[in-house]
């Protein structure tokens, strides 16, 4: 079962301890690697410890696995702007994190914002709630 290694997983994340987290969420896609908490959690492990390039591959996995898990676009939405300098995937990252939450967050609307302007070419979007809710799986 992969829960159990999940939680170990959230725990060392929770205590700053990337490395173990890093090797609790490993373990946990060792039994399922079809778990996008799991690869979410890996995400920001690896992010934490600067390993940008495999931390997106495993963003972009959960958010294949589970297209509308909104904590995964925003975390790729932070790794794309803050640590990618990828502007254009983190203004897209945070528009389908907003639209999944049920009340716009007003600090991911005035990103949003901020990113039309440096973005080239982005074309505006109103951003609103769409009532699907959150999915956040625990992992931030």
């Amino acid at each position: 079962l992969s829960g159990p290694k999940l939680n170990v997983g959230l725990i060392y994340m929770e205590q700053e301890d990337y490395e173990n987290a890093e090797k609790a969420f490993r373990e946990c896609l060792a039994a399922n690697n079809a778990n996008p908490y799991a690869h979410n959690g890996l995400g920001l492990a690896l992010r934490e410890q600067g390993q940008f390039a495999e931390s997106r591959s495993h963003y972009e996995q959960a958010l294949a696995l589970d297209p509308k898990y909104a904590r995964a676009h925003f975390n790729l939405a932070v790794l794309g702007e803050l640590y990618l300098q990828d502007l254009p995937l983190a203004l897209n990252h945070f528009r389908a994190y907003q639209n999944l939450q049920k009340q716009a967050d007003s600090n991911v609307t005035n990103w949003i914002a901020d990113l039309e302007n440096r973005v080239p070419d982005a074309p505006s979007q109103p951003v609103a709630g769409n009532g699907a809710g959150e999915n956040a799986g625990g992992v931030n």
